[in-house]
């Protein structure tokens, strides 16, 4: 066939491609040659372009087929189907993705721009069984795509596999330039892969590059917190308030590190900015950075208001439901009880490595994770999210609700769920596990809610139940800015609601399941360490070593908001510091009392 000696009228292409699908096992050149005259009589066929690719692609001539796959990509993303499942995306309705390009995928299973968005929407749906294979799907499809490297590196990353998310991110770091946005976020995968160093190094580089980049330089910010390097990571704030515009999320940044970072003269400014922001997010880091300045001053009324302010804005943006978290808590106690575990005894991953240190956040969990990497057989790896990473594939692969479902799916798991999930916990956690100990901890606070799964999937792991009194708790939570995963956080009624859920749950967890849990008490603990320690060990199955009482001299990465504090030698600063905002407590008082008195049963 001659490039040009077919001329084919527009009921026949498909036909024609069709014919070119057929010649490229056998015929790769006259493969090219069909697909050619396609492009001749419409170079807008992104159909025939990936064909021409193919076909390249088997005659050896890799730059050219490249080159076509990449016009390909370009076209497809101008289709209207395609831009239609994209604009899906971008308005939050995912769902309707899968159906929209149902169709058009029967017709043209070879693009990879239709893939990418396949799995983009199923993995904003939390069906990453149906994510993985859509994005590997559009990797191979088109290997120059980097949306489809980088959406399954994301992917990777919500899954908790920052191994698996650096290799699929690697091709992207050999073009040049690499985007920005990608080198950030192989930042995130060092650190979230245990690479401190190298996260800090890329941190760095970044910062020397991107001088005028505030986000940029909050970064390498916390980077150095995580490494007790606190003078630079100030410096590294005070950066990024020095620009123009500021990045004002960096009030925050530095007033969280406790002490007097915000000077008495610059009070009035953040709260000034406080007043003018209309960004949410921007309000809550403005009125918690005013209202910690104001704190250690002592200026009590109007610390407490501006930390009202400040969890406001967070909250409203927020839809939690503590009345469906509490029922779906109290579901799990009737379900999973001792004659539910007794009848899958043996089930889950037998390994007894896992040390899950749990509880409320802002009990002391820290604290007492840095006293067991003390121990030479215990690696302290930090809040590793595997746990809620596969609790939601598992839920979506089985068509499930994590909130609403629960119950249905830890009853619908087998013997070789249970196995297989617990294996590939361990085959997560791996990155973070650099020392080669024996025993490792996962410090996740709200691992609590999740222990029957855990259970089930890792029987022989060690539980830590790490508590504090209610009324330091819960104020420590209202006056720190977390994320937005936890939303209890923002509402001292809801905090206290959570706290008492979390008490009722731990205590018909410990009922049917004798002996599972190590409690401590954070009060007990600062006051008898060693003693809380000994038991603590003997629990674990770990012979006592006194290096446990020496966590403060390590020189262990610690990513968590008790980074400063837990560089400190033991002290009781924390004990009581409630009492501070005690007159504006009214009705939750009376509460954090009951709580209080259930805590030390």
């Amino acid at each position: 066939m001659d490039k040009g000696g077919v001329r084919y009228e527009q009921g026949t292409r498909q036909a024609a491609l069709a014919n070119g699908e057929r010649l490229l096992a056998s015929k790769p050149a006259t493969a090219a040659l069909q697909a050619r005259a396609l492009i001749d009589e419409d170079r807008q066929d992104a159909s025939a372009i990936r064909l021409l690719a193919r076909a390249l692609d088997l005659l050896g001539e890799a730059a050219a087929a490249s080159s076509a796959r990449l016009d390909a990509i370009r076209l497809s993303r101008q289709l209207p189907e395609i831009k239609a499942a994209h604009s899906a995306i971008s308005q939050d309705r995912a769902g309707e993705v899968p159906g929209m390009l149902e169709g058009y995928l029967a017709a043209n299973p070879d693009d990879a721009v239709a893939h990418w968005l396949l799995g983009e929407a199923f993995a904003r749906s939390n069906r990453v069984s149906n994510a993985r294979p859509a994005l590997e799907r559009a990797v191979a499809l088109a290997p120059e795509f980097d949306m489809a490297h980088y959406g399954l590196a994301r992917l990777h990353y919500q899954c908790f596999d920052p191994a698996a998310g650096l290799a699929a991110l690697e091709p992207l770091m050999r073009q040049q330039p690499v985007p920005l946005d990608m080198r950030r976020f192989r930042a995130t995968l060092l650190a979230e892969s245990g690479d401190y160093e190298a996260a800090l190094a890329l941190h760095r580089a970044l910062a020397d590059e991107c001088a005028d980049h505030g986000e940029i330089l909050i970064g390498l910010g916390d980077a150095l917190r995580w490494v007790g390097e606190t003078n630079g990571a100030a410096q590294s704030y005070r950066a990024a308030l020095a620009l123009k515009p500021p990045a004002l999320q960096a009030w925050w940044s530095l007033a969280g590190m406790g002490g007097m970072r915000i000077a008495d003269a610059e009070i009035p400014l953040v709260e000034e900015r406080c007043a003018k922001a209309r960004d949410p997010d921007i309000q809550a880091a403005l009125h918690f950075a005013a209202a910690k300045a104001l704190d250690v001053r002592g200026d009590l009324p109007r610390a407490f208001g501006h930390y009202c302010e400040g969890n406001r804005h967070r909250r409203n943006q927020l839809t939690y439901d503590s009345a469906d978290f509490s029922a779906r808590q109290a579901a799990i106690s009737q379900t999973a009880d001792a004659a539910f575990f007794a009848k899958r005894r043996s089930w889950g991953e037998q390994s007894s490595a896992p040390i899950f240190v749990l509880g409320m956040p802002r009990s002391g969990s820290t604290l007492v994770e840095q006293m067991l990497g003390g121990h030479p057989n215990v690696e302290a790896c930090g809040e590793m999210p595997a746990i809620p990473a596969l609790l939601h594939e598992t839920a979506g692969r089985l068509g499930l609700d994590v909130g609403r479902d629960i119950v249905q799916l830890l009853q619908r798991l087998s013997a070789s769920d249970c196995a297989a999930l617990g294996k590939e916990y361990l085959h997560r956690t791996a990155p973070r596990r650099r020392l080669g100990r024996e025993r490792f901890t996962d410090k996740l606070p709200h691992n609590w809610a999740e222990l029957a799964f855990i259970r089930l999937i890792l029987p022989n792991a060690g539980i830590v139940d790490m508590r504090r009194n209610p009324h330091d708790c819960c104020l420590s939570n209202f006056t720190l800015l977390f994320a937005p995963g936890h939303p209890s956080s923002y509402d001292l009624g809801e905090m206290a609601e959570y706290y008492g859920t979390y008490l009722r749950f731990m205590r018909q967890f410990e009922v049917g399941q004798p002996g599972a849990v190590c409690k401590v008490l954070h009060e007990q603990l600062v006051e008898d360490p060693e003693s809380q320690l000994r038991q603590l060990l003997g629990g674990l199955g770990l012979p006592w070593d006194s290096a446990c009482l020496d966590f403060s001299t390590g020189k262990r990465t610690v990513a968590t908001a008790s980074a400063e504090q837990v560089r400190r030698p033991l002290n009781r600063d924390g004990m009581n510091t409630w009492r501070r905002f005690e007159p504006w407590l009214g009705d939750l008082l009376p509460r954090l009392d009951a709580l209080a008195a259930e805590c030390a049963d």
